[in-house]
């Protein structure tokens, strides 16, 4: 359907990308995001969330999947997660990993997070059922 639309990429300077018209350069860098390649898919248009909102889906999905990590007993211990995300991944220090994140911001809060982007995003943000556990009680994960 783009080759159908005259799309046809870097050999058409427009495509999937848009690109500059400069014949001198072999390897083309693509500018943007051709905004017309929406109008082939069901998808809706493209817009760009604010930092905090991406932020907050990334820190989310992170510190749910170590949750879970810890249910599947791939961490024996919170602090095995904490300080594989701070030495490994580069989680920031000051935030002192998913699951001190958790027991700072509270288990229930987070929770309510991840559900209001379940709703907005599906599934894949389910909560852990730990972390459902730890928001249904009160708890914590250093107790």
């Amino acid at each position: 359907r783009l080759a159908d639309a005259d799309l046809l990429g870097q050999k058409a300077n427009v495509g999937f990308y848009e690109y500059e018209a400069d014949d001198s350069q072999d390897d083309k860098e693509p500018e943007a995001v051709n905004d017309g390649v929406y109008t082939f898919s069901d998808a809706p248009t493209r817009s760009t969330p604010p930092d905090t909102a991406v932020q907050d889906r990334l820190l989310l999905m992170m510190v749910n999947e170590a949750v879970r990590c810890l249910e599947d007993e791939v961490l024996r211990a919170p602090i095995d997660g904490d300080l594989g995300a701070v030495f490994g991944l580069g989680f920031p220090p000051f935030l002192g990993g998913p699951f001190r994140h958790v027991d700072q911001q509270g288990a229930e809060q987070i929770v309510e997070s991840l559900n209001r982007l379940v709703s907005q995003h599906g599934e894949r943000f389910e909560p852990a059922d730990r972390l459902r556990t730890h928001a249904s009680q009160a708890t914590t994960f250093y107790d």
